[in-house]
C-alpha cells in the first residue's frame, strides 16, 4: 500500500464510519451483495489504519532507534530466522554473494557486557564466496544462537524513480538494519539454539532431502549440478542454483509459477500421497488426516510462504470436509485460508506473492465453468468428437487432459494480466499453451524426487534408474523452456501499466461475471471492456515527451549513467561506468517505463578503461536503439542487427533542434572513453567520464570549445588540480556529479562555492533531472 498511496488517519477513520454505516444500513434492507461490499471496505479501512499504527508507532527499545543512514559499530546476539541463502552439500556449491541471513531475538551487548533486548530483525551480508567461506558460515541453520559485530545501517532506500525500495519491502518484513558485506570472522556461533522447534524439526528434514539430491549425485555422477539444483528448485522451493540464463526463459514462458512452491506442487504431491495409501487400503478418514499432516509440515519446510500457506490450508480444509463428509464451497475455502494469512500477517495483503497466489485460485474458480463452453467447441464434431466419444481410452485422455489444462491455464492467465503488468512490467500469452506441455514434466519430476526421497535410505545406489529417468525429466523441462522463448512475441514487455488501469480492469472483469445476477447488459459491460483494453494500448503506446528538453543523471555507484529526453521525442542514453551489475534491469528500465519509452534513438556505452557498462546489455530484450556507439571495453553486442560504431574520432548526430558531437582521445595505451557535447539553441551540455591525466591533457591541448552551461562529472577521474583546469576551460554554471564515495566532491564543492557555480550530486540527492529551459532540477529523489 505504502508504495502507491499513503491515506491520512481522516481519510481510514471517514472510510470506515461511511463503510460500516452503510454495510448496517443495507444488511437491515437485505442487500447481501452490497453489504459484502462494504464490509470489505470496512475492513480495508480498519486494516489500513492498524498497518499505518504498527508501522508509526514502534517501541523504544526497537533495533531502528539504534542506527541511521550512517554506519556505525554494534555488537548484537539473536538467533538465525531466516537461513543464509546457501548450500554447500559434498563439493556443490550454490551461493548468492554475498551469503545473506536474518537474526531475531535481538540482544544488544554493550562494551561492559550489559545486555539490552531489541525489538525488531536485521539482516547480515557476509562478504564471502564459493570455498573461501568459512566453516562457520557453512554451519549456520535456522535457530543458530549467533553474535555479530561489525558496522550496522538502514537499509538503502530508492534513489532513482520507479526503483523498488528495498527500505520498505525489508521494513515489512520486519527487518529495519543491516550488515552489509560485513567480514565473516565477526561472527560468533553459540551455544544452545533459538526460535521454534518445529520450524528447527523441518529445516533439517529439508537439508536432508537436499542431501538426497546434490550428494547421491556427486557421488554417482548421476545429475549434473544444474540439474541437480533445478530439481531443489521443484520440489524444496531452492532457487539460489539455478542459471540466470534458466530464470529468464522460466521467466519470458509465463511458467515462472513452477519455481516458485505453491498449490500446484501440493496438488501433484496430495494427489500421489492420496493414491498411495488408499492402495494401502486405508479408510477415507485416515487418510485424509495423514494427508493434511503431511501438507501442513510441507508448508513449514519451505518456509511459510504465502502461497504454500494459502494452498495447504486450503487442502487441508477440503480433506477435513471429506472426512467429516461436508460440501465444501471453493471460495469460502479460499476466503478462509486468506483470513488465516492476513491474521497472523496484515502486511501480506500488498505482498506480491499473497496477491498472484488468491488471484489466480480465484480465477480459476470463477471462470473454468464459463471458458468451459468456449474451448468445448473445437472438440465437438469431426474428426476430435469421434476420438474423443471413442472407447479407446488413449485417444480420449488426452483430449480431456488438452482441454481442461487450456481451460485452466487461460483463467489463471486472464485473471493475472493486470498483476504481471503492474509489477513485473510483462505479459506472456505463451504460457497457456506452455503450461499444458511442461505440466507432466512437473508432475514427472516431483514423482521421481517424492520416490528418491522415500527409498534413498533403502536402496542407495540401486536407485540409477529413477536419478536417470529424473535427468531425463529435468532436460525435458530446461529444452521446452528455451523453446517456448525462441520466438520473441512469446513475452510483451508492458510499459506504462499503472494501478488505476488494474482496478479498472478487474472492475469490469467482476461484473461480467456477476452480470445476470445483477442484471447487466451484456453490450454495455463489452463496451467497458473494450473501453479498458484500448486504454491499455493507447498508454502502452504513448510516451511521456517532456516540454523541455531533461538530462537524468541516475545513482548507479561509482559510474555514470544519463539519459537526455528533448522536447522534440528523443531519447538518447550514456552509459559509462557503474557499480550496480543490474543498473539496467533496477534502475534504468523502471524509469523508461515510467516515461513510456520503448526505443532508444541513440546509445552511447562507454566506460572509463577497465570498467563495463551494465546498463546497456539488460536492456536488448526491451528496448530497441536506433544507433549504438559501443567501447571495445565493454560486452559483446554481436547478436544486434546494428551497424555497431567505436566512439573513436567525431561523430555528429542531428535531431530536431538538438545535436551531439561525440568523440574521444585515445592514445596509446589506453582507450579513453566517450565525451559528449550536446547543443540546443543557446544551451551547451558536457558529458564526462572518468578520464585519465594524459586524456586531460589531450582534451585541453586539442583547441576544442568546451564551454558549456551545464557539466557531467563522473566519481573519479583525473588530480584535483587537472579536473579544476577543466572546469576553468568549461565554465560551467551547474555541475552533476555522479557517484558515491567520490573523494573530488567536498573540493568540488569549495570550487563551486568560489564560482558560484550550483552543484548537484547524486550522492547526497540520488537520481537527479535539470531541465534546459533554466529552471533548475525538474525534480529530485531523496532518500526516504
Amino acid at each position: 500500500m505504502d508504495r502507491f498511496a499513503q491515506p491520512t488517519p481522516a481519510l481510514s477513520i471517514g472510510l470506515a464510519a461511511v463503510s460500516l454505516v452503510g454495510g448496517l444500513l443495507l444488511l437491515l434492507g437485505r442487500k447481501d451483495l452490497w453489504t459484502t461490499v462494504f464490509i470489505l471496505l470496512f475492513a480495508a479501512a480498519t486494516g489500513a489504519m492498524a498497518h499505518a499504527a504498527s508501522a508509526r508507532l514502534l517501541p523504544e527499545h526497537h533495533i531502528s532507534r539504534q542506527v541511521d543512514d550512517q554506519k556505525r559499530i554494534l555488537r548484537l546476539r539473536g538467533f538465525v530466522s531466516e537461513a543464509p541463502a546457501y548450500i554447500k552439500i559434498h563439493g556443490y556449491h550454490q551461493n548468492a554473494a554475498p551469503v545473506s541471513f536474518v537474526i531475531d531475538g535481538l540482544l544488544l551487548i554493550g562494551e561492559d557486557g550489559s545486555e539490552l533486548p531489541l525489538a525488531g530483525r536485521v539482516r547480515v551480508s557476509l562478504d564471502a564466496k564459493g570455498d573461501a567461506l568459512p566453516l562457520t558460515v557453512n554451519r549456520i541453520r535456522y535457530g543458530t544462537r549467533i553474535q555479530v559485530t561489525g558496522r550496522i545501517a538502514r537499509i538503502a532506500g530508492a534513489t532513482n524513480p520507479g526503483q523498488m525500495n528495498f527500505r520498505k519491502y525489508n521494513e515489512g518484513l520486519g527487518i529495519y538494519a543491516e550488515y552489509s558485506f560485513l567480514d565473516p570472522a565477526n561472527v560468533t556461533l553459540l551455544e544452545g539454539k533459538g526460535g521454534n522447534r518445529w520450524i528447527r524439526w523441518a529445516a533439517q528434514l529439508k537439508r536432508r532431502l537436499n542431501e538426497a539430491i546434490f550428494h547421491r549425485s556427486g557421488q554417482t555422477g548421476f545429475l549434473p549440478p544444474s540439474q541437480a539444483a533445478m530439481v531443489s528448485a521443484l520440489t524444496l522451493g531452492d532457487r539460489e542454483g539455478i542459471s540466470t540464463q534458466t530464470r529468464e526463459n522460466f521467466k519470458k514462458s509465463g511458467t515462472m509459477h513452477f519455481l516458485a512452491i505453491s498449490g500446484l506442487h501440493l496438488t501433484i504431491l496430495t494427489s500421489l500421497l492420496f493414491v498411495i495409501l488408499r492402495l494401502c487400503h486405508l479408510g477415507q478418514r485416515p487418510t485424509a488426516l495423514i494427508v493434511a499432516v503431511v501438507v501442513l509440515s510441507y508448508a513449514v519446510m519451505t518456509e511459510l510462504r504465502p502461497p504454500v500457506v494459502r494452498a495447504s490450508v486450503m487442502i487441508t480444509l477440503y480433506l477435513l470436509g471429506e472426512a467429516i463428509h461436508r460440501k465444501r464451497e471453493l471460495l469460502n475455502v479460499l476466503a478462509f485460508a486468506a483470513l488465516v494469512i492476513l491474521v497472523s500477517d496484515p502486511a501480506s495483503l500488498f505482498a506480491v506473492g499473497f496477491q498472484l497466489s488468491f488471484v489466480a485460485v480465484a480465477s480459476m474458480i470463477l471462470l473454468h465453468r464459463r471458458l468451459d463452453g468456449f474451448l468445448s467447441r473445437p472438440f465437438t464434431g469431426g474428426p476430435l468428437e469421434r476420438l474423443r466419444q471413442s472407447r479407446i481410452r488413449i485417444f480420449n485422455l488426452p483430449l480431456q487432459y488438452v482441454r481442461r489444462s487450456l481451460n485452466i491455464s487461460l483463467s489463471v492467465w486472464i485473471g493475472l494480466f493486470p498483476l504481471l503488468a503492474l509489477y513485473f512490467h510483462i505479459s506472456t500469452p505463451m504460457t497457456v499453451v506452455a503450461n499444458v506441455v511442461l505440466f507432466p514434466i512437473v508432475a514427472a519430476i516431483l514423482y521421481l524426487s517424492v520416490l528418491i526421497f522415500v527409498l534413498g535410505g533403502v536402496l542407495g545406489a540401486y536407485l540409477s534408474t529413477p536419478y536417470v529417468a529424473l535427468g531425463w525429466a529435468v532436460g525435458a523441462l530446461e529444452d521446452a523452456t528455451g523453446f517456448f522463448v525462441m520466438n520473441d512475441r512469446a513475452h510483451l514487455h508492458m510499459v506504462g501499466f499503472t494501478l488505476l488501469l488494474a482496478v479498472l480492469y478487474y472492475a469490469v472483469g467482476i461484473l461480467w461475471v456477476n452480470r445476470e445476477r445483477l442484471r447487466l447488459s451484456r453490450s454495455v459491460l463489452a463496451a467497458a471492456g473494450a473501453a479498458v483494453i484500448i486504454a491499455v494500448i493507447v498508454r502502452h503506446n504513448s510516451p511521456v515527451t517532456p516540454d523541455a528538453t531533461e538530462i537524468t543523471l541516475f545513482d548507479v555507484g561509482n559510474g555514470t549513467t544519463a539519459l537526455i529526453q528533448t522536447a522534440s521525442g528523443e531519447t538518447i542514453l550514456y552509459d559509462g561506468k557503474g557499480r550496480k551489475r543490474n543498473a539496467g534491469k533496477y534502475v534504468l528500465l523502471p524509469y523508461l517505463d515510467l516515461k513510456r519509452v520503448r526505443k532508444l534513438d541513440a546509445v552511447i556505452a562507454s566506460p572509463a578503461p577497465g570498467g563495463r557498462a551494465y546498463a546497456t546489455p539488460q536492456l536488448i530484450d526491451t528496448t530497441s536503439f536506433d544507433q549504438l556507439f559501443v567501447s571495445t571495453t565493454i560486452a559483446d553486442f554481436s547478436t544486434l542487427d546494428l551497424p555497431l560504431q567505436e566512439p573513436s574520432g567525431t561523430h555528429l548526430l542531428g535531431f530536431r533542434g538538438t545535436s551531439l558531437e561525440i568523440f574521444s582521445l585515445a592514445h596509446k595505451g589506453n582507450t579513453a572513453p566517450a565525451i559528449v557535447m550536446l547543443r540546443e539553441s543557446d544551451r551547451r551540455v558536457l558529458i564526462l567520464n572518468d578520464l585519465s591525466s594524459e586524456t586531460v591533457r589531450l582534451l585541453l591541448e586539442s583547441g576544442r570549445d568546451l564551454r558549456a552551461d551545464i557539466a557531467l562529472l563522473p566519481n573519479r577521474g583525473a588530480s584535483t588540480r587537472e579536473l579544476q583546469n577543466v572546469l576553468k576551460a568549461v565554465r560551467p554554471r551547474t555541475i552533476l556529479a555522479s557517484g558515491r564515495n567520490n573523494r573530488f566532491l567536498d573540493r568540488l564543492q569549495i570550487y563551486c562555492d568560489e564560482h558560484a557555480i550550483r552543484l548537484y550530486a547524486t550522492a547526497h540527492y540520488g537520481a537527479i533531472t535539470l531541465r534546459l529551459d533554466g529552471s533548475g532540477p525538474a525534480s529530485t529523489v531523496m532518500c526516504p
